[in-house]
């Protein structure tokens, strides 16, 4: 709890919160089961420490809990929810139980995967099942479809080494980058040696028209191993671009490198714009990948500036 706590306010201001039992992160896996991941709160990562402890689970074991799944919802409301995948699939879904997951180390995960428990369908902890992440999904409570737009096939990340610039689009060199891009990013990480840059669209504000952003960052490699100081010193950044000028809109870093702050230290890419609350605005998703290990991140705008809502632990693809 104490790390996912961290994690938010490292990320950058703390939005508003919407009332509890209206949106969830999740996944759905290969076997098409969906997994909506409880936020984290002492109670929670009290009990899944509990069912660890007790039932030493495999990597992608499901561990039923005894917590009812009825005590994440207002009283009396159905156990009914409306799943949406980033493809935009949507679906009703029933989740009767509330589950741990195991994790590949049980020790060393927690800091960084904030989600102890899950809601979980039923026949979800079949024997010898076993959980594989497989895509992103969103639930909310009443059901109803979330609207999604992708923004993953714009980011691009110019510099870094030989053997990947060229092998894929997504990777270019230093100089194809914009110049505006490079010299933000230098105005807050110096040294950085990697860049990367992401237009992606969406009504931010309520009543407006949509707005064009970016999210453009940067990473400092460092010369240290991996648990030195300035090994993979981050910084990610959204903006408003217009003549030249750039408003900050949201800002993480420069964090320092894994050696002082693993959790701070990411490259971010926007995911999709939806929205979530069924406010008419859009949240920003982020998918941030770690030095080791990734996470999401939802942004929301509250007057000009975006701040975190929620912080999940999803890390497939």
């Amino acid at each position: 709890m104490r790390s996912a706590l961290l994690l938010v306010l490292l990320l950058g201001v703390q939005a508003r919160a919407d009332a509890p039992g209206s949106w969830w992160l999740g996944f759905v896996d290969q076997a098409g089961r969906a997994f909506l991941e409880i936020p984290a709160q002492g109670r929670t990562c009290a009990e899944r420490a509990r069912l660890a402890a007790r039932a030493a689970p495999a990597p992608g074991e499901v561990v039923l809990s005894s917590l009812p799944a009825a005590s994440q919802l207002p009283d009396g409301a159905r156990l009914t929810f409306g799943v949406t995948d980033l493809a935009g699939e949507y679906g009703e879904r029933v989740f009767t139980r509330i589950a741990a997951i195991g994790r590949e180390d049980e020790r060393a995960r927690p800091s960084l995967q904030p989600a102890c428990l899950y809601l979980v369908e039923a026949g979800a902890a079949r024997p010898g099942s076993r959980v594989q992440e497989d895509r992103v999904a969103v639930a909310v409570h009443p059901p109803r479809r979330v609207p999604v737009a992708r923004h993953d096939d714009a980011w691009r990340s110019f510099g870094g080494s030989a053997g990947v610039v060229g092998a894929d689009s997504r990777f270019a060199a230093e100089a194809d980058a914009p110049g505006w891009v490079l010299a933000l990013v230098r105005r807050f990480l110096p040294g950085a040696q990697q860049f990367h840059a992401q237009p992606f669209d969406g009504t931010f504000t309520a009543g407006a028209a949509p707005e064009r952003l970016w999210l453009v960052g940067g990473i400092q490699d460092g010369e240290g191993g991996a648990g030195q100081p300035g090994t993979y010193n981050t910084v990610n950044l959204i903006v408003q671009q217009s003549s030249g000028a750039s408003e900050i809109l949201y800002r993480s870093g420069p964090s320092g490198g894994i050696g002082r702050d693993r959790a701070a230290s990411f490259v971010a890419q926007v995911a999709a714009t939806l929205d979530l609350n069924g406010d008419g605005t859009d949240e920003v998703l982020l998918r941030v990948r770690h030095y080791a290990g990734g996470g999401l991140v939802v942004l929301r705008r509250q007057g000009r500036a975006f701040g975190v809502a929620r912080v999940g632990g999803y890390e497939g693809e």
